[in-house]
């Protein structure tokens, strides 16, 4: 009177059904052992939620969990040499990376903003039939640059085509 597979396709043709006393009735598709010893360690890897109602917790246990940890510290190991710090440190540095990372990125786009300013300070539109007509060539301009230079310039009465060059890209807005 219920199902045991909700919300994900049942692995095999044939399953394996455990029930634990009146506490529990489960599918059981993975390890086995003899004895629970048998699966230490078991790790839980991810939890997911295919439907209302129904979490599905994917882990590792035994020698698959044992060669999980040793490729999680391989990793960590690798980080610790890229980031020049013992492994322990990892995540500080990699936290204080990613905070310089943002401040760079805030200042790119600070800067980006006058470059877009001062071309937008040297350019002058012409009059066709009421409407302010504006095409020009931008050297050097990507399109986050191109958008703030329209942005400066846009009015309702005015068409605005810009033309931009960076690292050999043309970029038109």
């Amino acid at each position: 009177g219920f199902k045991i597979y909700q919300g994900a396709a049942v692995p095999s043709d044939k399953l394996k059904i455990v029930k634990m006393g009146d506490f529990s009735v489960e599918a059981c598709g993975g390890t086995h052992g003899n004895n629970t010893k048998d699966l230490f360690p078991i790790l839980i890897t991810k939890v997911e939620r295919p439907a209302d109602g129904t979490v599905r917790f994917v882990y590792r246990a035994g020698p698959a969990a044992r060669k999980y940890l040793e490729v999680v510290e391989e990793n960590l190991a690798e980080a610790g040499k890229i980031l020049g710090v013992k492994k322990e440190k990892v995540p500080e540095s990699a936290e204080k990376l990613v905070a310089l990372w943002k401040e760079k990125r805030k200042e790119l786009e600070r800067m980006q903003r006058k470059i877009a300013e001062k071309s937008a300070g040297g350019l002058e539109f012409e009059n066709l039939r009421g409407l302010k007509v504006l095409v020009k060539e931008i050297t050097n301009a990507d399109a986050k640059q191109l958008q703030e230079v329209s942005m400066k310039l846009s009015s309702a009465d005015s068409v605005i085509v810009l033309f931009g060059t960076a690292k050999e890209k043309i970029f038109v807005f």
